[in-house]
């Protein structure tokens, strides 16, 4: 490979290399928000036997999510919902965009005689770009890549513009599968239109394939629509009649996201959206008037910055109540790249085609740009990290408080709503999903060789209703003890809660025990409240025991309490989920 090439691909993977390190190092193996809500209601479903095509179109807020649900079976047969799994999903999905917008790139301009390989480089920063946090972080995002790759896919494809009743099927298959997402999907069809008006075939053939398409699109955006609900805790879209200038900073703010995604301060993003988008119609119009071929470079690049474009009037328009600082959700920033794919692409392809001297004033203003652009790129990258790592810790601690159920500070962090999350978790854990997955069932454990006569430590207190998370709060029991290995004097790896010979929850270790614990080791404590609904009945007779050093023998904990403790009734708790998400 000659060197230039060498070096242009080193560059290219450079970001790629970052954002698997900000993964391994911030990324938290835990379930998150919508995640709960996704895949809880699959699970239920999939236990009573009702799950079907409706199920995997359900409504969640304004979107339909269906490859969060169709991955998310593979991901929990196969990888128990292990985030990691999905995270690394999501890059490869973005991966795969780079590839599509690469060769893309590569085709037209070869076609105008054009070179510019510093726009790869380009490409790849904003495809592993870290402002897109979100879209790498939660695993059910990949429905972010999705209709962007099901476009790319699809502008790709009609780069060559001759047209046949296989390729017409391909791609309104591919506008289908993009369509089921998030809402803007259905902008898919709109998006590709342009290229079925410009392809390289007859009048007639061209209204026939236009008239076909609409068919296709129509009968998406119905199924999309049918029994559609707008979410209650969402700005009424009305909101652009009273303040349509916010919703124009809106726009601009939610354009300049990928290279200031600064939530504190967003007006430089705004200021970046306005110039840029200034900038891309120079460039558009530079291209269409030169000649042909440059309007078939174009054209292309316009289908896919009409995708961010849509989407960015459409949110501006239905979330215009928010204030600007909500235009730069990270989840935005994937569906605004591909208008700056578009904006490098055009610049490049402009800068080589315009007359002198206005090409070499383009070249001068395209270098400038290109250094603003990074410097902007840069600040918005250092400012990803700053809040991953303060999330991360926060996540972290949620992921923690799984163990415990006691802190509904920390649970927030991972779900609003503390009460109802608990409700769900009896699901998650006889599934052995997400951060369960290492602890085994009942029969594959063993009991130590000694039946049990070493205990492994001391099940101390057993309290009834000590734990509100809530206003009201569920009735269940606070488990307290401490648990070691007593060959090593190492805390148990995990102290499991039995009743009739089966695991109903586990706990881990990790607290100062009793001061009373004598022989106990540091941090062999355990704490663990339990709702009432984890038990058989009101008046459960629990064991407990501690797993040891290899993961597989355990030994029972000896119990200093009379058992069975009874839970005294409570108000069933005031849930307030339904603030935060629309779930069908």
């Amino acid at each position: 490979m000659p060197r230039p090439r060498f070096f242009v691909l080193l560059l290219c993977l450079a970001p790629l290399a970052g954002l698997i390190a900000a993964v391994a190092v911030y990324g938290v193996d835990v379930l998150r928000w919508d995640e709960w809500m996704v895949y809880g209601r699959m699970l239920e479903r999939l236990d009573t036997g009702t799950f079907d095509l409706n199920s995997l179109i359900a409504q969640q807020n304004e979107q339909r999510l269906a490859s969060a649900r169709i991955f998310g079976l593979a991901f929990i047969s196969l990888a128990d919902l292990n985030r990691y799994v999905e995270f690394g999903f999501n890059i490869f999905l973005a991966g795969l965009l780079l590839v599509l917008v690469s060769v893309l790139f590569h085709r037209s301009s070869r076609r105008i005689g054009l070179k510019a390989t510093w726009a790869y480089p380009m490409f790849a920063l904003l495809a592993f770009s870290l402002a897109q946090w979100d879209g790498f972080f939660l695993g059910i995002n990949n429905t972010l890549h999705v209709p962007v790759l099901c476009l790319a896919s699809a502008v790709l494809l009609m780069d060559n513009p001759r047209m046949g009743p296989g390729k017409f099927l391909v791609l309104a298959a591919l506008c289908f599968a993009g369509s089921f997402h998030f809402a803007n999907g259905l902008f898919l069809w709109f998006c590709i239109l342009p290229m079925l008006m410009a392809m390289d075939t007859s009048k007639r053939a061209k209204m026939l394939y236009t008239g076909l398409w609409l068919v296709p699109a129509a009968g998406t955006w119905i199924l999309y629509l049918a029994n559609f609900q707008l979410p209650a805790h969402h700005p009424s879209i009305w909101s652009f009649f009273d303040q349509p200038l916010h919703c124009i900073l809106y726009f601009f703010t939610y354009l300049g996201g990928p290279i200031f995604a600064g939530r504190e301060s967003p007006l430089p993003a705004t200021a970046m959206g306005f110039w840029c988008f200034l900038f891309f119609v120079f460039n558009a119009w530079v291209l269409f008037t030169k000649n042909k071929e440059t309007r078939r470079f174009l054209l292309p690049w316009l289908c896919l910055a009409l995708f961010s474009l849509l989407s960015d009037g459409v949110t501006s328009v239905g979330r215009g109540g928010f204030p600007l600082s909500q235009a730069l959700e990270s989840r935005y920033v994937t569906f605004s790249t591909p208008f700056w794919y578009s904006l490098i692409a055009l610049a490049a392809a402009a800068a080589m085609a315009a007359k002198k001297p206005l090409n070499l004033i383009m070249q001068s203003v395209q270098r400038m740009a290109l250094i603003i652009i990074c410097i902007s790129f840069s600040c918005s990258q250092l400012m990803s990290v700053l809040v991953l790592d303060f999330r991360s810790e926060l996540h972290e601690k949620g992921r923690q408080e799984l163990y415990s159920l006691q802190s509904a500070r920390h649970i927030s962090r991972i779900f609003p709503d503390p009460d109802y999350l608990m409700t769900m978790l009896p699901r998650f854990f006889d599934h052995r999903l997400t951060v369960f997955r290492h602890i085994k069932y009942w029969d594959e454990y063993q009991l130590a060789e000694d039946n049990g006569q070493i205990l492994a430590g001391h099940l101390a207190s057993v309290v009834p209703n000590p734990v509100q998370l809530g206003k009201k709060g569920h009735a269940g029991l606070l488990l307290e003890g401490w648990a070691q290995d007593p060959a090593t004097g190492n805390p148990a790896q995990w102290v499991l809660i039995v009743c009739q010979g089966k695991i109903v929850y586990a706990s881990d270790t990790g607290i100062t025990p009793p001061d009373n614990a004598s022989g106990a080791s540091e941090d062999s404590g355990f704490s663990l409240f339990l709702p009432w609904f984890f038990f058989p009945d009101d008046s459960p007779n629990i064991e407990v025991f501690a797993v040891m050093d290899d993961g597989v023998t355990v030994r029972p904990l000896q119990i200093d309490v009379d058992l069975p403790v009874r839970i005294p009734p409570r108000p069933e708790p005031e849930y307030t989920f339904e603030r935060f998400f629309l779930s069908t």
